[in-house]
Formats: C-alpha cells, structure tokens, sequence
C-alpha cells in the first residue's frame, strides 16, 4: 500500500502538531523547576547541603515541609532542598507537611516557632529508623515544660530553617537538636542580603550550628 501526497502532507501536519504540544508543557512546566542549584537555590539548598555534609554524605532522612498554603514565601526554598538532597547520595524516605500556623500572620511567629513538638514527636515515632529528620519548618515550640527527652537511638533532628531559633541553642544544648541552620549572631550580617543570594552572601548570613560544637 503507497501513501499519496496528501497522506505524506497529513502526516507532517501530526509531527508538527507533536512537537508543538511538547514545546508547549515544556514552557508550562512550574518555574520553581528553573532554580540554578549551582548557587545551592537560596536558604534551602544551602541548609541542605550543610545538611548533607554533617550527616556524612549519605543516610536515609525525613524532610519536614511547611504545606503550600505559605508556598509563595518558601515554595522555592522548599524546593531546592529536596532536590540538592535528592542528587547526593541520601535518600528521602518520606516527606511530611506540617501547617505554617501563625507565620503569615504574626510576625512574632517567625522567632517563637510554628512546628508543634506533638507532631515532631509523630513523625519521629512513624519514622523511628532513619538517619534523621531535616525540618524546614524550624524548631519545635515548646511549653514551659522541662525539655523533653529522646532515645540515645533516635533520629538525628537537623533544623534546616531558622524559624523560631530564639529556642534552638538550648535545644542542642541539651541534645535534642543535632544541627540547626541559623542567622550569624553579628550586627553585621543582621540585615542579610537581597535578590539572588551567591554561596559567599549566604555564609555571611548563616552559620551551622551543632551539638558538638556548641557543647565546647
């Protein structure tokens, strides 16, 4: 059986019509997609590459997220964090959404906390033998209440955002928290940077504190 010319012409049009679909959700696809992780995208990347070199390079970790309804303030952030973890060599066991609360709303949120220690304390119990568990949601608030404690086997607890770090010193002091993400503690770099942040601008902005080196 021989095609005719119109069955040719026919054909070319469906090719055509093909590669202008694809061109098309290609020009859709979300443009968080588009982060130059090559500057480790922001907060995110950076903290999670912090994050990576602290647990050794590898390891099985649970990332907690704050849920898309504060996506236009971290989805980005977010976003890059999974991804530099996903190109090393740890691997996300799951990823676990917790509500912003207050963030948006009360600005005094962002130093006092917005992570409930009672859901940390679910997802550490559904997830008990992974390496750890990087919280992008900060530290968990805590009560008046004595600090609580954690089995000596229990996931290492890496703060990858320093929402409510008023309280993260004494958490890894008292070995609750294993690494945390935090504003450097000089008036100079108080006031941070703005736009795209380079990986030199980000380390003057923060520092990485441990369980080890605050203990010295």
């Amino acid at each position: 059986m021989s095609f005719s010319k119109n069955h040719y012409i026919a054909a070319a049009l469906v090719v055509a019509i093909l590669f202008a679909v694809i061109n098309l959700l290609r020009a859709c696809k979300p443009v968080e997609e588009e982060i130059d992780l090559t500057i480790y995208g922001g907060l995110g990347g950076f903290a999670a590459t912090k994050a990576i070199e602290y647990l050794g390079g590898n390891g099985t970790v649970v990332l907690i997220l704050l849920d898309d309804s504060i996506r236009d303030v971290y989805g980005k952030d977010q976003y890059a964090l999974t991804e530099t973890i996903k190109q090393s060599d740890c691997r996300i066991k799951s990823i676990e959404l917790v509500s912003p609360g207050p963030l948006r709303t009360n600005p005094a949120a962002i130093h006092s906390g917005v992570l409930p220690l009672d859901e940390l304390q679910r997802i550490e119990n559904k997830y008990p033998k992974v390496d750890a568990l990087i919280s992008f949601a900060g530290a968990p608030v805590l009560s008046d209440e004595a600090l609580p404690e954690r089995a000596t086997d229990a996931p290492k607890l890496i703060i990858a955002n320093p929402v409510g770090e008023s309280g993260v010193f004494e958490l890894i002091e008292s070995g609750y928290v294993s690494m945390a993400v935090v504003h450097r503690r000089d008036a100079a770099a108080s006031a941070g940077f703005g736009g795209v942040m380079t990986v030199e601008e980000l380390e003057e902005v923060y520092e990485v504190v441990t369980i080890d080196e605050y203990a010295e």
